[in-house]
């Protein structure tokens, strides 16, 4: 994959919704990228938005938009953007998406990847090796810490009123396992449990509240302390 931007900070705006410590970040992580236009697509242009940074191809002079934007979507956006260790420090911060997007004269622009620190970690898992099957079930690869600390991160920023000022501790994420409510089916994957504080409205810490995370691959979610309560995890057979 051609590495793809390297624009003015000037030239891709401000954005209210970003506080002046974020609005610097994605200045910082256009600029770490290198102009470069090859194959089928040319770099037209970059923006900011709130928490997003977005960049912008159109067709090569002479290639046909279906052609462009087969190419751009046979193209591992997460493999290259994520292997940039400053862009992907600005990603697990603050939570920000990277748009890729194609557009053309007179048409509107179509998004072709959204790359997040959930992509990334995804990715880097998938790199890690081929899915396991324990039991009849197919269990991804088990994350890192760091790997799931990033998959937290996003949730954070995407469900908590003030996430930069989220404090977050994590462990290790646990053995292939199961867990069953008294109602529902069975949920595998590998266990993860964070104390995260967070801010209310009024600007107080509320305090470290207990979460547990299930990660396989790209299956992330919360699980409600209730549930695990109710039904048990045990390591996979």
């Amino acid at each position: 994959m051609a590495a793809f931007l390297s624009l003015p900070a000037a030239a891709l705006g401000q954005s209210p919704g970003n506080p002046p410590e974020l609005q610097k970040a994605l200045q910082a992580a256009a600029d770490s990228f290198k102009r470069k236009n090859a194959g089928p697509v040319v770099l037209t242009g970059g923006a900011v938005g709130p928490r997003l940074l977005l960049v912008n191809f159109d067709p090569a002079p002479g290639v046909e938009r279906s052609l462009a934007l087969k190419s751009m979507k046979e193209t591992a956006w997460d493999r290259g953007i994520c292997a940039n260790k400053d862009v992907l420090t600005v990603m697990n911060k603050w939570g920000v998406t990277i748009r890729i997007t194609l557009s053309q004269a007179g048409q509107a622009a179509e998004t072709v990847a959204d790359v997040t620190a959930t992509s990334c970690a995804r990715e880097a898992s998938i790199e890690a090796g081929v899915s396991k099957m324990i039991g009849g079930v197919a269990f991804a690869p088990r994350p890192t810490k760091d790997q799931a600390l990033a998959l937290v991160q996003a949730y954070v920023a995407a469900n908590f009123f003030d996430p930069d000022a989220a404090k977050i501790k994590c462990g290790d994420p646990g053995p292939a396992a199961w867990v069953k409510p008294m109602l529902g089916r069975r949920r595998y994957g590998y266990f993860v449990q964070c104390s995260i504080n967070g801010k209310n409205r009024f600007g107080g810490y509320v305090g470290f509240q207990t979460f547990t995370f299930r990660i396989n691959g790209d299956e992330f979610e919360s699980m409600d302390m209730d549930t695990l309560t109710a039904g048990r995890m045990e390591p996979a057979q």
